[in-house]
């Protein structure tokens, strides 16, 4: 005579293998904060390599901002540059209209056109991830030529202030591809854990160093 259903051993059995099986399995999750902070800390070392070599090419200035979930990509119109633009063209357009023999139209300058510089525009999504930013690193300077990058203007303190009480803020990469050297915390949120600090120099060139 066959008997159905299972023994109290074989339960436990049961029960203990999936007991195992649910200890393998909880570490891997509690992990998946700490791999997506990984993963969002070389993401911008990436993109802020990328937006040096974005800016060179245009030759335009280039903003990386970081904000919950996401650093962004934007490429700038230097507004000098272009009015200087603005007013040679119009100048050769008077001096073309003095002269008998018409000319092509001239385009503003060399640099990309708009349609273009949408192009090079970009955003990454970091899910679960934040940023912050901790403070400009003057005392990495260039020891090429004894060259200064830090920059300082009227008011940049303030403006240190206020990136450091904001979830965002921007860096800017100048259109001969450096920047201020500065450093920034990645973090996951809503939790308690301080993630990695990244350090960059002039050159956009980073580290990470875990607290």
């Amino acid at each position: 005579m066959r008997r159905a259903g299972f023994t109290l051993i074989e339960l436990l059995i049961v029960l203990g293998i999936l007991g195992v099986m649910a200890l393998a399995i909880i570490p891997s999750f509690a992990n998946m904060g700490g791999l997506q902070v990984s993963i969002a800390a070389k993401d911008s070392l990436r993109l802020m390599r990328y937006a040096r070599r974005v800016a060179i090419q245009t030759q335009q200035p280039v903003t990386v901002t970081f904000s919950p979930g996401q650093i962004r990509i934007s490429v700038l119109e230097d507004e000098e540059e272009a009015k200087d633009n603005q007013a040679d063209l119009q100048a050769d357009d008077q001096k073309d209209d003095q002269e008998s023999a018409p000319k092509a139209p001239r385009k503003p300058s060399d640099r990309i056109e708009e349609n273009e510089v949408d192009s090079f525009n970009i955003t990454r999504a970091c899910e679960n991830v934040a940023f912050a930013f901790e403070q400009y690193d003057d005392h990495l300077i260039s020891t090429e030529k004894g060259q200064d990058f830090r920059r300082r203007v009227a008011g940049q303190d303030d403006e240190e202030e206020r990136k450091r009480e904001s979830d965002t803020f921007t860096i800017t990469v100048r259109a001969n591809g450096t920047t201020r050297p500065f450093t920034m915390r990645v973090y996951e949120r809503d939790s308690d854990s301080k993630g990695d600090t990244l350090s960059f120099d002039f050159l956009c060139a980073g580290t990470i160093g875990e607290d």
